[in-house]
């Protein structure tokens, strides 16, 4: 018999990060207990976007945050190295799930990034809005 659900399901690690508005800079945020998040965070996105952790990890094994900018394969390959397309990660409401969105080439197409294995993420939407400008990478 298990003794707790934790020895049941490996639960993904909830993690935020803030983007500051004003300095132009991101910054970790430190977890805070249950009892305080609304507070904390209703004081925090007076001056701050907070961006939630995806629980998933890109083909480096760097960690996938909500505003994310990633390279997203397109071509035969399948290799973000070689031809990709730049999409931002966001959390699709209707569907429940993180998706790298086409949402700036006016399409209705989202991609889920369940497949993390084939993204790299190679920057955010804060400190680099040029990378979505819609052009298709091809190296």
């Amino acid at each position: 018999m298990y003794r707790n659900i934790g020895e049941l399901v490996k639960m993904r690690e909830i993690k935020f990060r803030a983007w500051n508005i004003k300095d132009k800079w991101m910054e970790e945020v430190l977890p805070v207990d249950n009892s305080g998040l609304n507070v904390f965070f209703k004081d925090l996105s007076k001056t701050h976007i907070i961006m939630q952790f995806t629980g998933l990890k890109d083909k480096n094994g760097k960690e996938i945050y909500e505003g994310d900018v990633v390279a997203y394969p397109q071509g035969p390959s399948q290799d973000c190295d070689k031809e990709s397309v730049n999409l931002e990660v966001l959390w699709d409401e209707e569907n429940g799930m993180w998706v790298a969105d086409f949402y700036w080439l006016e399409r209705t197409e989202k991609k889920r990034i369940f497949d993390n294995n084939s993204v790299k993420v190679i920057g955010n939407i804060h400190e680099n809005p040029k990378l979505l400008k819609g052009e298709t990478k091809s190296k």
